[in-house]
């Protein structure tokens, strides 16, 4: 009597990972162990997740076997698979493949929102990122990232979204992007924003060189501004009686004058 020659089955996809509307080819290989050259036309191969759910079955041939799973025949995330070899005869004996981790995602979409188009130096701005995408809610962390610097990886909030909040913006206009790591079901994504300008308050001291003045005469009025990293050359814009009169430009003081006459 002639004993069964031992067989291995291997299990391969075509798309791994592979995106929710994409089609797959899965491939069931069958061989004699110790001869690589032996027909293996005979006999069925099962392939079925880990759980026992059956994803597909067929006869060899050329001891190979190709399956196109429907979408739905595999969820979003991880699948463990496993191909079963049963021969029809006498001449081979039953095999198994290793398990195959197939991972079936989608794109995610990532919103970034800013709670203060401009804010004074040293106010608490929210920078607030949502991560959407079709049948379900993506998990895992968002990293902001101010003006090319990463932050440390933020967990999703009882709401579903991702928030920074810093007080610690320098004077200027910055950029934040917050990117989506992804996780098993969904795929990376990112968004941008051109975060607050940042300005530090200023108190303005207004003088005039004549509290009373007769008509005609020339009337100064001197704006002292003082605020930190003031720059020269800015405009004061100055305003009498509700109307516009006119403007100064800042020295290097933080002195503006304005003359009119009164």
């Amino acid at each position: 009597m002639v004993a069964p020659k031992a067989t291995s089955t291997t299990l391969t996809s075509s798309a791994n990972p592979a995106d929710v509307d994409q089609a797959i080819t899965l491939t069931a290989k069958v061989a004699a162990t110790d001869d690589p050259s032996a027909r293996i036309d005979v006999g069925q191969i099962e392939v079925k997740t880990t759980a026992g759910v059956m994803v597909g079955r067929g006869t060899l041939t050329n001891g190979t076997l190709t399956l196109n799973p429907i979408r739905g025949d595999l969820a979003l995330g991880k699948t463990d698979l496993i191909a079963h070899y049963t021969p029809k005869d006498g001449s081979f004996t039953e095999s198994q493949s290793t398990v195959l981790t197939q991972v079936i995602n989608a794109a995610s979409t990532t919103t970034l929102t800013v709670d203060h188009a401009s804010a004074q130096a040293g106010q608490p701005v929210t920078f607030t990122a949502t991560v959407a995408a079709t049948g379900g809610t993506p998990t895992g962390p968002v990293t902001f990232t101010v003006d090319g610097t990463p932050g440390d990886p933020v967990a999703a909030g009882p709401d579903g979204t991702y928030a920074l909040t810093t007080s610690s913006l320098a004077v200027g206009t910055h950029t934040v992007v917050a990117s989506y790591a992804g996780d098993d079901k969904y795929r990376t994504s990112t968004a941008s924003v051109t975060a607050s300008t940042v300005v530090i308050p200023a108190t303005i001291t207004l003088h005039v060189d004549h509290a009373t003045a007769q008509v005609g005469t020339q009337v100064t009025l001197t704006a002292a501004v003082d605020a930190e990293q003031l720059a020269p050359n800015q405009k004061v814009t100055f305003t009498v009686d509700g109307h516009s009169g006119g403007t100064g430009t800042l020295n290097g003081k933080g002195e503006a004058t304005w003359s009119t006459a009164s």
